[in-house]
C-alpha cells in the first residue's frame, strides 16, 4: 500500500513538473514570436523610413527643378523690381506718365512682352536696358549705347520717365495710329513708335550720348518687334 501511494506520488510529480514545463515553453514561445515581430516591426518601420526620405528627397528635387525652371523663364522676361504708386487712372488718361510697374532689367538679347505676345530684340550696341510696360498699352524702354564707362542718369527709366522710346498698341480698326508711319503691324494690332519730347540731359556730352540711345531705341521698337 504504501508503494502504491510513493508511485502515485511520484507520478503527480512528474505531471506537475511536466505541465511546469510546457508553461515554459509557451511562454518561451510566445516571447520568441513577440521578439520576431518586434524585429519584423522594426524593420518595416526602417523600410517606410528610407522610403519616406526617398520621397521627401524626391519631391525636393522636383521643386528644384521647377524653382530654376521658374527662375530661367523670369530671366529671359526681366526681373521685375516691384509695384510703384500710381496716380489714379482718370488723371494720367491718354498719357504715358507713371508706369504701372517699376522698371524690368532685360538680361538678354530681347525684352519679352507676354501680354502681348511679342518680343522686342535689343540692338548690340545698347547696353543697360530696362523697361515698364503700363497696363493702358505703352512699353518704355531706355538704355545708353556700349562703351560708356558710366551710368548716366538718362538712361535711368525711373528718374527719366517714362523712359527713351515708347511702343503703344492698338488694334488694326483703331483712328489713333492711321496717320503714323514709325509703326509696325503684327497680326490683328500696330504697335506705334513714339520719342521722348525733350533731350533730358543738361551736359553737351551726354546730350549727344542721350540722342545715340534715343535712335538706337527707335531702330529696335519700329523694326525689332516680332512675335513669341
Amino acid at each position: 500500500m504504501e508503494e502504491v501511494e510513493q508511485k502515485n506520488e511520484m507520478l503527480m510529480r512528474k505531471g506537475k513538473m511536466s505541465r511546469q514545463a510546457k508553461a515554459w515553453m509557451t511562454a518561451s514561445i510566445v516571447l520568441g514570436v513577440l521578439m520576431l515581430m518586434g524585429v519584423g516591426f522594426g524593420i518595416y518601420g526602417m523600410v517606410m523610413k528610407g522610403q519616406a526620405t526617398s520621397e521627401n528627397r524626391q519631391l525636393k528635387e522636383e521643386v528644384k527643378i521647377k524653382d530654376d525652371r521658374i527662375a530661367s523663364f523670369e530671366e529671359s522676361l526681366g526681373m521685375m523690381v516691384g509695384e510703384s504708386e500710381t496716380a489714379e487712372p482718370e488723371e494720367n488718361e491718354g498719357k504715358v506718365g507713371k508706369p504701372v510697374v517699376e522698371a524690368a532689367v532685360a538680361k538678354t538679347g530681347y525684352i519679352y512682352i507676354g501680354e502681348w505676345g511679342i518680343k522686342i530684340k535689343i540692338p548690340e550696341d545698347l547696353g543697360g536696358v530696362s523697361y515698364t510696360y503700363n497696363a493702358r498699352g505703352y512699353v518704355c524702354v531706355s538704355g545708353a549705347k556700349r562703351g560708356i564707362q558710366y551710368a548716366p542718369e538718362f538712361a535711368d527709366i525711373e528718374k527719366n520717365l517714362p523712359g527713351l522710346g515708347c511702343v503703344r498698341r492698338y488694334h488694326v480698326s483703331d483712328e489713333e495710329h492711321k496717320y503714323s508711319t514709325e509703326k509696325i503691324q503684327i497680326g490683328d494690332y500696330v504697335y506705334m513708335y513714339s520719342g521722348p519730347q525733350a533731350v533730358y540731359s543738361m551736359d553737351a556730352e551726354e546730350q549727344k550720348m542721350e540722342l545715340e540711345a534715343v535712335q538706337l531705341i527707335k531702330t529696335m521698337l519700329t523694326e525689332g518687334i516680332s512675335k513669341f
